[in-house]
């Protein structure tokens, strides 16, 4: 579930008084047991899914798609973007001696967006998403506000050093080049259909391009907010559940992008 080659160990895994299977790829499994879905939280980053015992819930996370992301979408996207080592680390209980999860105090060695103050506290939930740090070891992290509080999990770029080196290095283009570069590219891919006619619509006008024998697209486009449609006579095109972006509410910067995961069905009628 991590990226930047840190995929989650496919064995089972303790949780405080829980035993958890890893994070579940199909809801057919889960469906077994009574279960509900939550709000997507984190901007539609990560998708948990709690499974109804009587005992304290355990929750599935599922990463939006793609994952990773580019860093050029993970970047604007995230409340803060920095690098930070573990100075402590806090397991938070409940009430019943669950392990909601822990709480990380990091020095902030970089601050590349959303932060001004050299420490902060980080959290990561005692969910299959979760993101575990270690003391005294540095990492990029992409976090997002949620209730109050920044949250990191295993998805998207978030990275120990050195492997997020190659992330650092897109962010200090974006941020070397940010002033220089007029707009930014809405990419995605449909699930391998040639010749798809996808078009973004804002304030400045409409852009549209084809999709490539891949089924993948990209449309640079000036900054600003953008609807965005997939056409073809023989197919519907909606966003997957779990996209990275909505089709309603894309937003672009200077030197940023938007990533897409689409899904067509035969059109009533088409052959």
């Amino acid at each position: 579930m991590k990226a930047g080659g840190r995929p989650r160990p496919p064995e089972v895994e303790h949780h405080g008084s829980f035993k958890m299977q890893p994070r579940v790829r199909t809801l057919s499994v889960i469906m077994t047991a009574r279960w509900s879905v939550s709000d997507a939280r984190f901007g539609k980053k990560l998708f948990l899914i709690w499974v109804g015992f009587l005992l304290p819930s355990p929750a599935f996370a599922f990463c939006a798609v793609p994952n990773p992301p580019r860093v050029c979408t993970e970047f604007f996207k995230a409340s803060a973007v920095f690098v930070g080592t573990v100075v402590s680390i806090t397991e938070k209980k409940s009430k019943d001696d669950f392990i909601d999860g822990w709480l990380y105090n990091m020095s902030v060695k970089k601050n590349y967006r959303g932060l001004a103050k050299s420490s902060v506290e980080v959290f990561t939930s005692n969910d299959s998403g979760r993101f575990p740090l270690k003391k005294d070891h540095t990492y990029l992290l992409f976090p997002d506000e949620h209730d109050g509080a920044l949250e990191i999990y295993g998805c998207g770029n978030s990275a120990e050093l050195p492997k997020a080196d190659a992330a650092i290095g897109q962010i200090e283009d974006v941020l070397r080049n940010q002033s220089k570069y007029s707009g930014g590219d809405i990419g995605g891919q449909i699930d391998g259909l040639a010749g798809v006619n996808v078009v973004a619509k804002g304030k400045k006008g409409s852009y549209q391009t084809l999709t490539d024998k891949h089924g993948s697209f990209h449309i640079h486009v000036p900054a600003g907010h953008y609807s965005v449609e997939a056409k073809s006579p023989d197919w519907v095109v909606s966003a997957v559940d779990i996209s990275y972006e909505g089709l309603d509410h894309v937003e672009i910067h200077n030197r940023g992008c938007a990533d897409l995961a689409l899904h067509a069905v035969r059109a009533r009628g088409s052959r």
